[in-house]
């Protein structure tokens, strides 16, 4: 349970992350979000020694673990190639252009369900009944995460982004915004 705890925890340094860039406060920020992946990256390595990793993985535990691995590379693009990574992650300030294109045409916050199928394919590769409910855990947090930004820095730092809340759901895609998305593809 410590390690559900410290992935949890590591949520408050990602909100201190844009509290801090909201105030300009460039060092500390960086150091928060470090910090807040550590502790996310050092819980999800306790669940995953405190569990059995199959030592035969059967062809479906193998297709668990390639849809894991799928949702995190999702993940890694929608938060660190889509978004300008400098402006978002090293910068002083937001960004002022706001990404509404490719996975963010689906939903405003894609990262949240990469985050949610990651751990869940990861749970059930690894058959941890802990690493299932960290899932459940982790992404009922980032979503109250995501709303608290949506609700202090995004509308305040980007002009749009009360255009982009009307058109865009929030966490899950529709049939509208998938469409948008598959158009924008093909283009």
């Amino acid at each position: 349970m410590k390690y559900i705890i410290l992935g949890s925890l590591s949520f408050i340094f990602f909100y201190l992350f844009d509290y801090l860039n909201d105030k300009g406060r460039q060092s500390l920020k960086i150091i928060s979000g470090l910090l807040g992946l550590i502790m996310m990256f050092y819980g999800t390595i306790g669940i995953t020694f405190l569990g059995n990793v199959p030592s035969e993985a059967s062809g479906l535990n193998w297709l668990y673990l390639i849809l894991a691995v799928l949702f995190l590379l999702c993940l890694i693009y929608s938060l660190f190639l889509e978004l300008p990574f400098t402006k978002t992650y090293g910068g002083s300030e937001f960004h002022t252009g706001l990404v509404k294109t490719g996975t963010y045409s689906l939903c405003r916050h894609p990262g949240v369900l990469w985050f949610f199928f990651m751990y869940f394919f990861y749970a059930l590769y690894l058959e941890s009944g802990i690493m299932l409910m960290a899932s459940f855990i982790w992404t009922f947090i980032d979503v109250i995460y995501v709303i608290l930004q949506e609700k202090y820095f995004f509308i305040k730092n980007f002009s749009d982004y009360g255009e982009y809340q009307r058109v865009t759901p929030m966490l899950i895609p529709n049939i509208k915004s998938i469409k948008k998305f598959i158009n924008r593809a093909r283009a």
